[in-house]
């Protein structure tokens, strides 16, 4: 019976942390009539150095784009807005910025994101890096 109990506890830890995702009031979400269809998965990735945050949202994304490593590869907060696009051959990378688009490689990507992450290293500010991205290889 504790097993189920646990379960519970985790099943409603796992609701009030997806309406805080989806910016809804936790006490909402129990009402069926509240709840709005999500078109997009929210995910939030946190860990020890080297668990392989970076490393699973690599597989999400489809391209290895976040730098890895167990000396704490990615030591700021990095958003990523991922939509799918099929018209993108699969080793196309659209990254917009200020409403250009330019396509990218991964690689060049992930060294352009350690080289800013070691950047900020020595310094104190760890800015949030935000990338907006649309592939053909992230998961629908």
């Amino acid at each position: 019976m504790e097993a189920i109990e646990e379960l519970s506890e985790l099943s409603e830890a796992m609701r009030q942390a997806a309406a805080v995702l989806a910016d809804e009031d936790v006490d909402e979400t129990s009402s069926s009539s509240s709840k709005r269809p999500s078109t997009f998965l929210n995910v939030v990735a946190l860990g020890n150095v080297g668990a392989g945050k970076s490393a699973v949202l690599n597989s999400l994304i489809g391209h290895p784009l976040l730098p890895t490593g167990e000396n704490g590869a990615t030591r700021a907060p990095i958003s990523i807005d991922l939509a799918r696009d099929s018209s993108l051959s699969a080793k196309s990378i659209i990254l917009q910025i200020d409403n250009k688009s330019q396509q990218v490689s991964a690689s060049a990507l992930r060294h352009s994101l350690q080289d800013r992450l070691s950047k900020g290293a020595s310094g104190r500010s760890r800015d949030e890096i935000y990338l907006k991205l649309r592939t053909s290889t992230g998961q629908p």
